[in-house]
C-alpha cells in the first residue's frame, strides 16, 4: 500500500500510533520491519497524529472528571491528548529502528512542541537511572535520535516556542494551520503567528514556516 501511495504521488503516510491497543504486535516487533524499510527506501515520512489509537482515545475520555460539562471535558481531554504522542515516542526511541534506518523520518502531528524538550530530557535521565544496560545497546541517546529523525509541529504556542526550537533544532519543527479544526487560529492566524514568531530569527522563521516541510515532503517552492 505504501508503494501504491508513493506511485500516486503521495509524499508521506499516516499510521496508527499504538497497534497493540487493537491486538496487533507492537512496533518493537520484527513483523513491522518491512514498513520501516519501505518508508526509508521510498523517502516517505511516517506521520503519527494525536489520538491515533484506541488507548489514546480512551485516555482522552478518562482524563476529565465525569462531572464536568461537555465543553470542559473536550478542553481538558483535548489538551491531554497532545501529550499522548509521548507514548509512541518513548517506545520507538528505545528500539533500534532509528539506528538501523537512519534515513527514516517520523513526524509528531498536532502534538505541539513545548513539552517535548522536557520529555526527551526525562527519557535520557530515566534510562540512565533505571535502564542503563538497555541504554548501552544504542549508540545515541533517545533525545539524539529524536533530533536526528523526528519532526514536530505547532500552531498556537508562544511561551515555550523559542526554547523548544532552540533545543530541538529549527530544522526539526514545522508550523501547522490545523484548519478547519475548532482549535485553529481562524480567521486571523497571521496576527497570532506574527507575535509568536517574533521570538525567532528570520532564518528560523523561514525554516519552520516553509523550507522544513518543503524538504521533508519534497515540495518545490
Amino acid at each position: 500500500e505504501m508503494v501504491r501511495a508513493q506511485e500516486l504521488g503521495l509524499r508521506g503516510i499516516v499510521t496508527c500510533s499504538n497497534p497493540h491497543d487493537s491486538g496487533f504486535p507492537d512496533y518493537a516487533q520484527p513483523v513491522w520491519e518491512p514498513v520501516w524499510e519501505t518508508a526509508e527506501g521510498l523517502d516517505l515520512p511516517v506521520n503519527f497524529h494525536i489520538g491515533a489509537s484506541q488507548g489514546d482515545l480512551d485516555w482522552f475520555g478518562r482524563v476529565p472528571y465525569p462531572t464536568w460539562p461537555g465543553e470542559l471535558k473536550i478542553t481538558i481531554g483535548g489538551t491531554s491528548l497532545f501529550l499522548g504522542n509521548a507514548r509512541w515516542m518513548a517506545n520507538l526511541l528505545f528500539t533500534d529502528i532509528f539506528e538501523r534506518h537512519p534515513g527514516l523520518r517520523i513526524v509528531s502531528v498536532e502534538s505541539g512542541v513545548g513539552w517535548i524538550p522536557f520529555f526527551l530530557e526525562s527519557l535520557d535521565y530515566q534510562a540512565g537511572e533505571t535502564a542503563p544496560e538497555h541504554l548501552k545497546k544504542l549508540p545515541l541517546k533517545p533525545s539524539e535520535y529524536f533530533k536526528r529523525q523526528i519532526y514536530s509541529t505547532f500552531w498556537f504556542e508562544s511561551a515555550m516556542l523559542a526554547p523548544a526550537i532552540e533545543y530541538l533544532g529549527a530544522d526539526r519543527v514545522m508550523w501547522e494551520t490545523d484548519f478547519p479544526h475548532p482549535t485553529c487560529l481562524y480567521p486571523r492566524d497571521d496576527v497570532r503567528m506574527d507575535h509568536n514568531l517574533d521570538q525567532l530569527t528570520d532564518d528560523e522563521k523561514r525554516q519552520v514556516m516553509s523550507t522544513n516541510a518543503a524538504a521533508l515532503y519534497r515540495i518545490d517552492l
